[in-house]
């Protein structure tokens, strides 16, 4: 088959594409710079050139049918595709780059202790760092995005992941805070935690388990008046080192902030789930992505840790 079949010009396909999108002609058309009636010609040469009836004229108002719609999907998505390996080939001949995303705690707790040693990996890799403030992810599924890291069940459309760390949560306080309160010490029971303030993230914005949740899976219930809640992790850090109560900390996300011994871990309770961590990208075996993937896998483990023994207080 000839790589240029018989389909009708860019222009018509872009003007079914912006026609749909809008659900008008005279917005599309200013869109693409043409006159309205420029638009209505391509659609008819599309309709003609397949067959297809792509909108319904009723009166002075048009309406899209099934069959526009799914043209114009496939028209986006080949013009996506063909922006993306624009951008891919203009950043590679541009010199070496790597991009990657994650939420803002995530980076401060767990990409920035590797940034030294990623770097070093990489050796003449440039590696720029994306962050944001939501968990949405929009932001990530940018063209120029390589890996990024994302919380949830590890499914996403159109895009590839493997699991970093599965969610499993426990409780934390400052050292100072366990050594004012000696009863932290050696938890046999959830019960202490129950008679001091508790730090929780903001749920509404932030996903996981929250304080309710993991103490409802030990048929627990906190006051209202404990909790205190906070828009990100590194606020809540924060609130912790001035000693104004306890937190939840995620296992391997958190694990280099426990390495500190800023923070003790208060017995060996933990809340896991079937969400997690998660490598994501379109394709986890492109170059330099799997470079990247194989890295972040070989490095779960706190900075210079060589054993797990901090983990617990004792």
């Amino acid at each position: 088959m000839p790589l240029r079949r018989d389909l009708p010009s860019l222009n018509a396909l872009a003007a079914v594409e912006a026609a749909v999108r809008f659900g008008n002609f005279s917005q599309a058309a200013r869109e693409l710079d043409v006159a309205a009636s420029a638009v209505s010609r391509h659609i008819a040469q599309v309709e003609q050139w397949s067959g297809l009836r792509l909108f319904e004229r009723r009166g002075r108002h048009v309406f899209v049918t099934p069959e526009g719609q799914a043209i114009a999907e496939s028209v986006r998505n080949g013009f996506d595709d063909i922006a993306r390996t624009i951008e891919r080939l203009q950043r590679e001949s541009a010199g070496a780059l790597v991009t990657i995303a994650c939420s803002f705690d995530v980076g401060c707790a767990w990409l920035m202790p590797r940034y030294s040693d990623l770097r070093g990996f990489l050796k003449d890799t440039d590696v720029r760092i994306v962050t944001a403030t939501t968990w949405t992810y929009v932001e990530f599924d940018t063209p120029d995005i390589d890996l990024s890291i994302r919380f949830g069940d590890g499914k996403w459309a159109n895009y590839e992941s493997t699991l970093l760390y599965p969610e499993r949560a426990f409780p934390v306080a400052s050292k100072a805070f366990v050594e004012q309160h000696p009863e932290l010490r050696n938890l046999s029971s959830i019960g202490p935690l129950l008679t001091h303030p508790l730090l929780d993230l903001d749920n509404g914005r932030v996903p996981g388990l929250n304080w309710r949740r993991w103490l409802g899976e030990f048929d627990a219930t906190p006051n209202h008046t404990q909790l205190q809640r906070f828009p990100s992790h590194v606020m809540l850090t924060q609130s912790m080192e001035r000693g104004e109560g306890i937190a939840l900390f995620w296992e391997g996300i958190h694990d280099d902030l426990l390495a500190t011994g800023r923070f003790v871990r208060l017995g060996k309770f933990s809340v896991a789930t079937d969400n997690g961590y998660y490598l994501v990208a379109r394709d986890l075996s492109r170059k330099p992505v799997e470079s990247l993937v194989s890295f972040f896998l070989n490095n779960r483990k706190p900075t210079g840790c060589q054993n797990d023994s901090w983990l617990v207080a004792t």
